[in-house]
């Protein structure tokens, strides 16, 4: 029994060493070098440098240039179609070079998204990733909160907003 406690210890140790790694996070980004998405998710040419506006971005998420390192370049090869969640506070790059967004439950793969500067219409740019619209493949509900928040059926109390994530005891805050 010593023996098992010993290796679950290295185990877990292993494990929390994996992932919080001292490294920069590893991205695969959209568009070769000299080159940042338009609004059609095509690769056009650009003076910005990724990762110095990818750490710049108005998102209010900030880290320094050396954190991120570009491991390849490649977009996400969908069925039907490529969807663009921004970086922020709802929508963030995890430390395997994956994503999380607000809109789904399940973390995007490393393999299935790609990061890069989208370009607006009116001249922003934003720190973006890019997946396939999972709700392509099987049937998805559009629910009216983010997942981990309950729609707040209160006329009576005077709020900002609906959703709440106290509303649930048992949902899973993060």
């Amino acid at each position: 029994m010593e023996l098992l406690g010993s290796y679950l210890y290295l185990w877990l140790v292993a494990s929390l060493s994996l992932t919080h790694g001292e490294g920069p996070v590893e991205v695969i980004k959209c568009c070769q070098e000299g080159f940042i998405l338009n609004q059609s998710y095509d690769c056009v040419k650009s003076s910005v440098n990724f990762l110095e506006a990818a750490t710049n971005s108005k998102s209010g998420v900030r880290t320094q240039p050396e954190n991120l390192q570009i491991s390849g370049y490649k977009k996400p090869v969908c069925n039907i179609k490529l969807e663009h969640h921004e970086i922020n506070r709802r929508n963030v790059l995890t430390a395997s070079g994956g994503a999380l967004s607000y809109k789904y439950k399940d973390e995007f793969k490393k393999v299935d998204v790609c990061f890069d500067i989208l370009e607006e219409l009116n001249g922003d740019q934003n720190f973006v990733f890019l997946n396939c619209d999972p709700c392509t493949e099987k049937a998805c509900v559009n629910l009216c909160c983010p997942h981990g928040h309950a729609y707040k059926d209160d006329l009576k109390a005077e709020v900002i907003h609906r959703c709440d994530p106290d509303l649930d005891p048992w949902i899973e805050k993060r």
